[in-house]
């Protein structure tokens, strides 16, 4: 059971410090929350090293809405159910931020910092997440190829039989790549897995199926502050079927019925925690106070 749907991103901030230990909760500290407009709303003209197209041939972006509407899903059905603390949600949003453009969480393997991951999987998740040119808009339909090197170059795949989506300019997926992996990061031009980057147009694209009816979600067993200032979260991801209000495991093994009761679901994961794989994700605040993921350990 899993996935077809357009990607989803936001991004929250955190100050804060819980501890939860099996279904029950102890907390402290406090809360700073500014992510979600910083990394959803449409992004403005920038110096770029790789002759980004200039701002007056620019498409108009998809309406980035829906991705704080789904922010706000989440906390109303009370999908951090194990931690009874609206924190919970913030630092649910902020890993949530890093999914692919399948929505799935991608990180697989353990880094201590943020340099230290694999800079094709970077490119999927700041690509994923970034500004999406509306390709189905008036003004995409409009556009003229002879004089829109985007559209040409979208029309030229399709007729060679190629299905391209998620068109990103390099722009705004750099500056995504600084949101989410900090202020100095700089992102290589590059392809990502199944994210492609064309260094002539600097633009992202993606040239697989892209969507899913599923997104993973990860919910908060524990918050723990670090001496550095830092805090490390753990976390199981569950699937979330957003058109069947519907949860299951990511891989497929359970799953609940539609129209999920939340507490239902609260008590099957409860009673399958010590089983459950618990990812740990270590946050790191940044100098502009936002906070992202400087580290994580996948679960043995």
């Amino acid at each position: 059971m899993r996935r077809t749907i357009r990607p989803l991103a936001v991004l929250v901030c955190l100050f804060t410090s819980v501890t939860m230990v099996g279904c029950r909760t102890t907390e402290a500290a406090a809360v700073n929350s500014q992510h979600i407009q910083q990394a959803v709303r449409p992004v403005s003209s920038s110096a770029s090293e790789s002759q980004p197209i200039p701002l007056g041939d620019r498409l108009p972006l998809e309406n980035t809405q829906d991705r704080l509407a789904e922010i706000r899903n989440f906390r109303k059905i009370g999908a951090q159910f194990l931690l009874e603390d609206d924190r919970a949600y913030k630092l649910a949003a902020i890993i949530y931020s890093y999914r692919d453009y399948r929505n799935t969480l991608i990180f697989n393997s353990d880094f201590s910092s943020i340099s230290e991951a694999p800079v094709s999987l970077l490119v999927e998740i700041a690509a994923s997440q970034s500004p999406h040119i509306d390709i189905y808009g008036e003004a995409f339909e409009a556009a003229d190829p002879q004089s829109q090197p985007v559209k040409r170059f979208f029309e030229e795949q399709s007729r060679a039989g190629r299905s391209v989506s998620l068109l990103s300019y390099g722009e705004d997926v750099r500056k995504m790549a600084k949101v989410l992996f900090g202020e100095s990061f700089e992102l290589p031009a590059q392809d990502g897995i199944s994210i492609r980057y064309s260094q002539p147009l600097d633009l992202y694209y993606l040239d697989a199926e892209g969507s899913t009816l599923a997104t993973d979600y990860p919910v908060i067993t524990s918050i723990e502050s670090e001496p550095d200032g830092g805090l490390t979260a753990r976390a199981v991801i569950l699937s979330y079927w957003d058109s069947f209000n519907q949860w299951s495991f990511p891989d497929g093994s359970w799953g609940s019925q539609e129209n999920a009761d939340i507490q239902a679901v609260k008590e099957y994961v409860c009673r399958n925690i010590d089983r459950l794989p618990a990812h740990v994700y270590t946050f790191t605040p940044r100098t502009d106070g936002e906070w992202g993921i400087s580290g994580f350990s996948k679960a043995a």
